[in-house]
């Protein structure tokens, strides 16, 4: 009887020092993403541009693990030919599997123009292609204004006028105004980037939620459950129910039915007061998990 007394204390002891094992652990794990951040960057999107150039000028960093920024990978793109703007979702991973998502907004070409100037870099063109394409994007507005041999035509009409009349009859040229984004163009571009952040938050969030419901799933996968075969049993005043009454059986992937059955657990009630009492049971596997309670009616007469 002693003997067993000291192996029920050791297997309680192990027990405790199990499940305050698997609290630190679980606890001490990192949970926090990464944060990606972005530098300026003038790039044009076009179709088959190198997934280099659209991570340049982006890091990540994290709280535990440091610069993760080579770790960083283009997800999609999603490009909005009406409107010339291409959406970048970029993500990452640290070393614990924390994933971090954001995204930016660039302009860029249709894809004709895109697949021209990859056809010019393949024929040789030693020039920044994406330099190219932002010199190919701007001042796209026709120049305003005649031309010199015009003005000249009309100065020898009007040379007999004298040198001040020809001075106001000479239209002068003023240059075209360079192409800028409009307020219009601007806000939209603002909404786009807004939906692109939120997008990315969101499936982040979701990402974040399906890790959480997979990590409680595995953690119940290895925990005791106890099959009921009643849900009611009789007992007197004074006296403990017969728990093998309502038990059926027991699953565990190690421990046995005597073993989970030494181990059950009943919440507290008065055995004294008659009449029905709730009361939930669990049990204990040699792992230290615990099953989910069951409820029980307890019939006392």
């Amino acid at each position: 009887m002693k003997d067993s007394g000291k192996w029920a204390v050791v297997f309680t002891v192990l027990n405790i020092i199990l499940i305050v094992t698997c609290v630190v652990l679980l606890l001490g794990r990192d949970r926090k993403a990464p944060v990606i951040s972005f530098s300026e960057n003038d790039l044009i999107y076009y179709s088959g541009i190198d997934n280099e150039k659209l991570l340049q000028g982006v890091a990540a960093m994290d709280a535990k693990n440091g610069d993760v920024s080579d770790r960083i990978v283009v997800e999609k793109i999603v490009q909005n030919k009406n409107e010339d703007r291409a959406v970048v979702y970029y993500a990452v991973t640290d070393l614990d599997g924390n994933v971090a998502k954001a995204s930016r907004v660039f302009g860029a070409v249709n894809e004709s123009t895109g697949n021209a100037m990859k056809d010019i870099g393949m024929a040789g063109f030693d020039g920044d292609m994406d330099e190219a394409l932002s010199n190919e994007t701007e001042g796209m507005t026709p120049e305003i204004g005649g031309n010199e041999e015009m003005q000249e035509n009309v100065g020898d009409m009007q040379g007999e006028e004298g040198e001040d009349t020809q001075a106001e009859s000479s239209p002068s040229m003023s240059p075209s105004p360079s192409a800028s984004p409009t307020p219009d163009a601007e806000e939209r571009r603002r909404k786009e980037q807004e939906e692109a952040d939120r997008q990315a938050e969101e499936e982040q969030r979701q990402q974040e939620e399906a890790r959480r419901k997979a990590e409680e799933e595995a953690a119940k996968a290895g925990n005791p459950k106890i099959i009921l075969k009643n849900t009611t049993v009789n007992t007197t005043t004074g006296q403990l129910p017969a728990w093998i009454d309502v038990i059926g059986s027991f699953q565990d992937d190690k421990d046995g039915y005597e073993s989970l059955f030494k181990n059950l657990k009943a919440s507290k009630y008065d055995v004294n007061a008659k009449g029905d009492h709730a009361v939930t049971l669990t049990t204990t596997d040699s792992d230290g998990n615990v099953s989910d309670p069951v409820s029980v009616t307890v019939h006392v007469k």
